[in-house]
């Protein structure tokens, strides 16, 4: 005799972003019935939007940033056939909706990255399900998706890159628009955290006579100026000829826009212990960081940064109206210093090009 139950079948499905949960959840949903099935997701309990979290220098991962007790009781609640005023989250814009009625049917789906974060969640579920595919086939799943979201191919894409995006302008501004490294966003985060583990595991394959691997460094110093020229439009919106990412995790200049914790944030999710080294740049104004609480507030900055496991963070404590006025009157500013990425030097002494990169890097105010 099958066994019977008195409340409703609670399944959990967890894994990392774009593992295949939202997939998988549809298809049992399918299977069953939607009208016999409860979707919910884990995600939408933050405590805070996204720019919150980023004042606040907090992973969207982060206990603290979430309502976790508000989820397992919601949880207990579900597995007990009673209602819930379900917190909604928009994972596009990070901004908090208005809480949605949610009423358990025969079959509850509870799918998201925290749904297992305590003991007492896991006991609510009668099935557990953890999605842990190789990480070159997830990350290509991800590619993937988000193209496909977007209404575009692969080979529309490769098209416009390889047109340098003359034609593209319109779909071009919706890469810019995407979601980018820099800004705490778990979602390009995670791809950025790949990409540079994948870097480090493809080094240990090779060996010197020693048999021992080189690791990857992220010392630039000044091969993306040299590079440049010769590298072709990418996926972010860059065209052929433009500036490049100007330190080895340092986000690319005018898209960390959600502050400056929120890029170290960014940053702290890369694994530096596989680099040789890796350079951050970042520009801050003279104005955040004058007099006892600027400096205090400096202070405190820094000291988080190096908690979080960052070990080299070049500052530029200028604004860019200063560096434009040096431009039109080098003359005036003959012993201005920048920091350009692993060295200093006199800005009117550089070329334009150099110059106008640094100009672009995102001006931060710390508050």
């Amino acid at each position: 005799m099958p066994k019977r139950v008195d409340h409703p079948i609670i399944l959990g499905i967890v894994g990392d972003s774009a593992s295949g949960k939202t997939t998988l959840s549809a298809g049992v949903a399918q299977i069953l019935g939607a009208d016999r099935c409860t979707v919910i997701r884990t995600d939408d309990y933050p405590k805070f939007d996204r720019a919150e979290r980023a004042a606040n220098g907090l992973s969207a991962l982060d206990p603290r940033a979430n309502y976790v007790d508000v989820l397992e009781h919601h949880l207990r609640l579900l597995r007990d056939g009673e209602p819930i005023l379900k917190p909604v989250y928009d994972h596009t814009t990070g901004t908090l909706g208005r809480p949605a009625y949610v009423k358990p049917l025969e079959f509850v789906i509870a799918e998201g990255l925290l749904g297992y974060t305590t003991r007492s969640m896991r006991d609510c579920y009668d099935v557990k399900i953890y999605l842990d595919p190789e990480e070159e086939l997830r990350v290509k799943w991800k590619i993937h998706r988000d193209t496909t979201r977007r209404g575009y191919t692969m080979e529309e894409v490769l098209k416009a890159l390889r047109a340098d995006w003359e034609g593209y302008e319109e779909m071009r501004q919706e890469f810019i628009n995407a979601p980018k490294y820099g800004n705490d966003d778990d979602y390009a985060d995670e791809i950025a955290k790949w990409t540079y583990s994948m870097i480090a595991e493809e080094a240990t394959k090779v060996k010197d006579v020693n048999g021992a691997s080189p690791m990857p460094s992220g010392l630039v110093v000044s091969r993306m100026f040299q590079l440049a020229p010769h590298t072709g439009a990418l996926p972010n919106g860059r065209k052929l000829g433009d500036p490049l990412a100007d330190g080895g995790i340092s986000p690319h200049a005018g898209y960390d826009r959600s502050g400056p914790m929120a890029a170290i944030l960014s940053a702290s999710k890369i694994d530096s212990r596989r680099q040789k080294a890796n350079i951050f740049n970042q520009k801050l104004t003279p104005a955040s960081v004058a007099g006892e609480d600027g400096l205090r507030k400096f202070q405190n900055y820094i000291e988080t940064a190096m908690h979080l496991g960052l070990d080299m963070i070049q500052f530029n404590i200028v604004d860019a109206a200063t560096l434009r006025a040096a431009q039109e009157h080098p003359e005036e500013y003959a012993n201005l210093v920048v920091r350009i990425s692993g060295y200093n030097a006199r800005f009117v002494e550089l070329n334009k090009f150099v110059q106008d990169s640094v100009i672009e890097r995102t001006e931060h105010a710390l508050v």
